[in-house]
């Protein structure tokens, strides 16, 4: 079995099908000039029609047409992160009408039938030695890579079957770290991979049980407080009222003040970065005096909390994973 790493986009910077082949259960390819069944012909035949193809092109068109065979794994490469995971289960064929089209409305006639694995958790990293080539067989040691990175993002992002015991505020609460390093380095200088909120639904299912814990964890500091009247008010609002609000849970003080509780979830230390949305930041920019950020961590094994009080721009180091783009539109000058 060989396995290979392949990218599912149209030319560089064009859109990807890397969805509708998950979907399809399909890996597709695309040359002009290329629009003919390859398996009528020998490897290079007709001359004058591959001889258009560049180098790069040339190779990674017949290693999917005439190498890859049943039993293979591919991996899709999207950018610097790896995607997907699949099992070859048909090998290459031609179909002129394949449902799966570029931008151009051009359909991709090249096509491997391919079984994706419904559990691979992306990852950021890159394999291969050629990352300008769309099909690339992959080494030992590349795989070993993925493999690694895999299991660590599926450790992160592990959702416990039952909640953990939820112990004493004393035994919970802990304080910030006071200095929380640089970016962790792989080997090599790449950046480790990181289990961002919202990468894969596990991601998602733990989160969600984060804030059920922390529902229960406030319920329980205010009855040891003899506050059981306000325990009965604890609301997860997120939950019944609705995501967006910009925090999770609505519970109090000992004294019966309102606090408004963002919950942060992981199955890392506490030194671990997290996600964090800018409606969250001025949520907590407005609510200063209400606002709490609960982060959890160690939650699979021993779950306990530091918490930053208030407005949290000035505590927290933010750097920007996204953004959104909107076109600029400017008026062209008066000829």
């Amino acid at each position: 079995m060989t396995s290979w790493r392949m990218s599912l986009r149209d030319g560089t910077g064009g859109d990807s099908a890397w969805e509708e082949c998950r979907k399809r259960n399909l890996a597709v390819i695309a040359y002009y000039r290329m629009e003919f069944d390859l398996s009528k012909y020998e490897e290079g035949e007709p001359e004058d029609k591959w001889s258009t193809l560049w180098s790069t092109q040339h190779s990674s068109l017949a290693r999917f047409a005439y190498r890859i065979k049943e039993g293979d794994a591919i991996y899709v490469k999207d950018g610097p992160r790896i995607v997907g995971r699949g099992t070859v289960q048909q090998e290459y064929y031609f179909d002129p009408h394949c449902p799966i089209k570029d931008s151009a409305g051009h359909s991709w006639p090249h096509v491997l039938g391919v079984t994706w694995d419904v559990g691979f958790l992306p990852v950021k990293l890159q394999i291969g030695r050629g990352q300008q080539q769309v099909v690339e067989p992959l080494t030992a040691e590349d795989l070993r890579k993925v493999n690694r990175a895999s299991e660590q993002l599926k450790r992160r992002a592990a959702v416990p079957s039952t909640l953990p015991k939820v112990k004493p505020p004393s035994k919970v609460f802990v304080s910030p770290p006071t200095l929380i390093p640089s970016e962790k380095k792989a080997k090599g200088g790449r950046r480790a991979p990181f289990d961002a909120a919202g990468q894969s639904d596990e991601n998602a299912k733990l989160g969600r049980k984060g804030e059920e814990w922390v529902l229960m964890f406030e319920k329980k500091r205010l009855r040891m407080a003899k506050r059981a009247d306000l325990a009965a008010k604890v609301v997860w609002a997120s939950e019944t009222i609705g995501d967006g609000l910009g925090y999770d849970i609505q519970s109090f003080t000992e004294d019966g003040k309102t606090i408004l509780i963002e919950v942060k979830t992981t199955n890392g230390v506490s030194g671990r970065r997290f996600p964090i949305t800018d409606h969250e930041l001025n949520v907590a920019d407005v609510e200063r005096k209400r606002y709490r950020l609960y982060r959890v961590f160690n939650f699979a094994k021993n779950p306990q909390i530091y918490q930053l009080e208030g407005a949290l721009r000035s505590q927290l180091s933010l750097v920007p994973m996204s953004y959104t783009a909107i076109p600029q539109i400017t008026k062209r000058p008066k000829e």
